[in-house]
Parts: C-alpha cells; structure tokens; sequence
C-alpha cells in the first residue's frame, strides 16, 4: 500500500510517495494492519492530503482494482 503526501499548495507532480509495510498483525475481523514510520521533509504548519492505494509491480495501473481512498 503506498501513501501520497502533497500539500494543497503544490500539484501532485510534486507528491511524496512512502510505503505502508505489513506489520503481521491482523485485526479481530481478519484485516491486516500496514504501518509507516517517516519524518515530514518540512516543518511549521503544513496542511496534506493523504491518498492510500494497494501497491503491487504487476498491477497494469495503480487504481486497477477502485481501492484508492482519499484520507
């Protein structure tokens, strides 16, 4: 799963990309639980718009399979 970091001031040309990793540990309801640990390249108040996508080489596109969701 891959996250996109931009701020509503830049186009998304400009986004940062991090990927979530799989901690092994899964939820009462079966769900396995992603984590990412990062440092934002900038400091002060920054406002971002979060994208989470399901990340996988031999995927043709990166929204092939609708699970993209804006946070």
């Amino acid at each position: 799963m891959l996250l996109v970091l931009h701020s509503k001031r830049e186009k998304l040309q400009n986004a940062y990309r991090y990927r979530f990793e799989a901690t092994g540990a899964t939820t009462e309801t079966g769900e396995t639980v992603f984590a990412l640990e990062m440092q934002p390249e900038k400091c002060g108040k920054l406002e971002y718009r979060i994208r989470a996508y399901p990340y996988h080489e031999m995927l043709t596109h990166p929204f092939e399979m609708g699970m993209m969701r804006w946070l």
